[in-house]
């Protein structure tokens, strides 16, 4: 793998561009510390992190009482981050809606829109806040198109609320 991430990244210098890495329990860059060591082991100002928290959680690991796994993924890889992702994680204890299944498969939780389930995103947001230098846009995806409205209305509310807490 690092052999082919070496090969893109000899592409992004000739071109000027960025090679995002989004950990994910299914890649083989699987959370904030592998991707945090393939850019130590890489040493490119070229790489950037798409960050998504739904992603960084695998069963037994439970957002509304592990929140210190978004923090330290943020602590580690903020730096680097280009991108901010907003999904959500199904309650694995909640009946599934009709048409939809709301339950662990396997070994990664089921990813639903933003706001519909379980994962913290006050904490998230203030974290983002905290540990990312600058601004990064947050990528609202993983949704229905009925669910747009109540997404953004969601991650809106959360923004402000974060937003006049830091500001008092």
């Amino acid at each position: 793998m690092t052999d082919g991430i070496q090969q893109a990244l000899a592409i992004t210098n000739d071109y000027k561009v960025y090679l995002g890495i989004e950990p994910e329990v299914a890649n083989v860059v699987c959370n904030a510390q592998s991707a945090a060591r393939l850019i130590s082991e890489l040493a490119s100002d070229r790489i950037r992190i798409v960050f998504d928290p739904a992603n960084l959680y695998r069963p037994p690991a439970d957002p509304r009482r592990d929140r210190y796994v978004i923090t330290d993924g943020l602590s580690l890889l903020g730096h680097s981050i280009a991108i901010a992702h907003c999904k959500d994680i199904a309650d694995p204890r909640a009946k599934p809606a009709t048409g939809s299944e709301h339950q662990v498969l396997g070994e990664v939780y089921q990813h639903i829109a933003a706001g519909s389930g379980i994962l913290d995103y006050h904490h998230y947001l203030s974290e983002l806040e905290r540990w990312v230098p600058e601004n990064v846009p947050l990528i609202v995806h993983g949704l229905r198109e009925a669910d747009i409205p109540a997404t953004l209305a969601f991650i809106h509310q959360r923004l402000n609320e974060v937003d006049r807490i830091l500001n008092r």
